[in-house]
């Protein structure tokens, strides 16, 4: 048999490799990505609910302040917005601290799914574990299956060069639907 003449092959399976440093931004993201795909979360995080909350909460300042009779009720509701806001931000820098980050963290995808290690961690995911993707201006957000409750795998694009973020691109496309907001 001529070497023209071998069976065909599989194409070789497509592998996209990331290694980087999870930051807090990366996993703050993570937090407020989770937090709107629920109901509630999509609503307060949202435009909307931001500017209802906002707009609800300065006007009983102003009418606070107008009146002269800023008290200890008028602090509470200020700080309880703020937290409200600022919350998937606290969320990261706990969860940073929790995981000692600042470690170097590989993702390894190709056919057989997902692969990520960290110093302390190895674990290895199927497509079909995934919900598909999202792509954001920094990330690939790919949302687990509900069935382990709300978590989301993000990738951050700043670990990939441009063909590497293309090939990444294309091997989400093979393997999952794209989601839309």
């Amino acid at each position: 048999m001529d070497v023209d003449e071998t069976p065909d092959k599989a194409a070789p399976s497509a592998t996209v490799s990331l290694e980087y440093t999870m930051a807090r931004a990366d996993l703050a993201h993570a937090v407020r990505t989770v937090i709107r795909s629920s109901r509630l979360g999509g609503w307060l995080y949202g435009r909307a609910g931001v500017a209802v909350i906002g707009g609800f909460s300065g006007l009983f300042l102003l009418g606070a302040l107008l009146s002269g009779d800023v008290g200890f009720e008028v602090w509470l509701i200020a700080a309880c917005v703020l937290l409200l806001l600022l919350l998937p931000e606290l969320q990261a820098v706990v969860t940073l601290r929790a995981s000692q980050g600042g470690r170097v963290q590989r993702t390894l995808l190709d056919d057989d799914g997902v692969r990520t290690a960290t110093a302390h961690l190895d674990v290895t995911m199927r497509w079909q574990q995934f919900q598909g993707y999202r792509e954001t201006a920094k990330y690939f957000d790919l949302p687990l299956t509900d069935t382990i409750g709300r978590q989301i795998l993000v990738l951050p694009k700043r670990a990939l060069d441009a063909a590497g973020t293309a090939q990444l691109r294309d091997l989400l496309a093979t393997h999952l639907t794209r989601l839309e907001r």
